[in-house]
């Protein structure tokens, strides 16, 4: 008889066979090539950045103003309290505080933009996730963003802050504004990468897609070989937003609500207790329904059963502060020359017209806005990455608008398709990638599916997963 061996067999010969298979459980999921010598095993599963859209993560202010807007608004504050999302700032009276806070000065001679004096903005946790799952720190329903793909991430095996992070920026600005963000954004790219010996997932949503697609035009070619994986492409504005014109020509409506999980304005920021602020809007009960994320065009959802107690043309102010808001005017790349986008009794408006059209609303400093931001990424250059555009459509979508009396007044809608927020013209401009790259370029429709609501739809989520474990 042959000599015995640990794994039972008889025969010498197979002693090889004996050992693989007791490593078989040590080399599950990883190749012989990946783990020579000199080749370190990469993670089973690819690290993964969040890149959010407009409105799409936490603001943070500390303040130590000259001078106030209102008597309840506070002049000084000992430490950062949140600027948005907070709920008990969006109320008549107080909001004339949060307008006041949150606005950008733009200046021509620096064409940059600035706080108000002693108003100090940050953005809050670079590289976590929870300033982005949840716009209110509260966790309130209301401000929910990218917690379902987060927690659907979770349930894969990733961690919060580890392998899945986030990359909140200030997204009232333009990414020219925004220079010391990338930076910090290539380093934590980097650094994931290194730690699990592999590229990143990109996935970033509306706004978040045209900041992403700039950083990516500024990288060398073999850096992102390197260290992207893929880009995955939420309600991107590829070619702006329509309705950006009627927020900056005319404000955008704030229908307020007042939810009873947020009875009480912080005494941080208005000075008024509650039961004072209560009896000066007793005769009105508000309920918050939910938010939208669409370019500060509506900080809540819904035009209609709504109650309006905040003013487009109070909003207007802000929202025209907002660099980004102009960056994504529509681009005449994409955009028929012909194609009316403001039409007002003496003056039909289009893509060739924003000059004039920012010089008859009185808000010049728009035009030199709309001048910084344009070239930015106006080219369209392909990512260089294997990108997956994937984009809302059969949602009734502003195309138009149709003012009686221009601008001060609320237009006459003129509807399109795309996700109620990116015209489907828009969000389809990266088929223009299509054989300009050695990259793939996948582009997926979520029929149905709006603007936000594509974050928490399941085959949104499943089209992630494919994305991360897929070859």
């Amino acid at each position: 008889m042959g000599e015995m061996v640990s794994c039972g067999l008889t025969s010498p010969a197979l002693f090889q066979l004996c050992l693989l298979l007791i490593l078989v459980p040590y080399i599950k999921g990883r190749t012989f090539e990946k783990c020579l010598p000199g080749n370190a095993c990469r993670s089973e599963k690819p690290p993964v950045v969040l890149i959010p859209g407009d409105l799409g993560n936490q603001l943070e202010a500390k303040l130590d103003k000259p001078s106030v807007v209102h008597y309840i608004c506070y002049k000084k504050t000992d430490a950062y309290f949140t600027l948005w999302l907070n709920l008990e700032l969006m109320v008549p009276v107080a909001i004339d505080c949060w307008i006041d806070n949150i606005r950008l000065i733009y200046n021509r001679t620096t064409r940059q933009t600035e706080a108000p004096p002693g108003v100090d903005v940050r953005v809050p946790g670079f590289g976590q996730t929870f300033p982005l799952e949840y716009l209110d720190p509260s966790k309130g329903d209301v401000g929910v963003y990218f917690f379902n793909i987060v927690q659907a991430l979770v349930e894969w095996g990733y961690t919060r802050d580890d392998d899945v992070r986030g990359a909140p920026y200030d997204w009232r600005k333009a990414p020219n504004e925004n220079k010391a963000y990338f930076l910090r954004l290539q380093h934590m790219i980097e650094e994931m990468a290194v730690k699990a010996r592999g590229p990143v997932v990109l996935i970033a949503h509306s706004m978040g897609n045209m900041y992403t697609l700039y950083f990516l035009n500024h990288q060398p070619q073999a850096w992102k070989d390197r260290y992207i994986k893929a880009f995955v492409s939420l309600g991107a504005p590829w070619a702006g937003v329509a309705k950006t014109l009627r927020v900056v020509a005319s404000g955008k409506r704030l229908h307020m609500l007042f939810c009873m999980n947020y009875i009480g304005v912080r005494t941080t920021i208005v000075k008024l207790p509650w039961a004072a602020y209560y009896l000066m809007f007793s005769n009105h009960v508000f309920y918050i329904y939910t938010i939208a994320l669409d370019y500060n065009v509506s900080f809540l959802a819904g035009d209609n059963n709504r109650i309006p107690v905040i003013s487009s043309l109070e909003i207007r102010s802000q929202q025209r502060s907002a660099v980004s808001t102009t960056w994504l005017f529509p681009y005449a790349h994409s955009w028929p020359a012909d194609k009316v986008l403001i039409q007002t009794p003496t003056t039909n408006y289009t893509v060739k017209d924003y000059q004039r059209f920012f010089k008859d609303i009185d808000f010049e400093d728009g035009w030199e806005m709309r001048q910084d931001t344009e070239p930015l990424v106006s080219a369209l250059e392909p990512p260089g990455v294997a990108i997956h555009c994937l984009y809302g459509s059969g949602v009734a979508t502003a195309e138009g608008f149709l003012y009686t009396i221009f601008p001060d007044t609320d237009p006459t809608l003129i509807l399109g398709d795309g996700d109620g927020t990116v015209n489907l013209l828009s969000a389809t401009q990266c088929k223009r990638w299509i054989g300009h790259q050695t990259q793939p370029v996948h582009m997926f429709e979520l029929e149905g599916n709006e603007h936000v609501a594509m974050l928490r739809n399941f085959t949104t989520v499943t089209y992630i997963k494919t994305v991360l474990f897929g070859p």
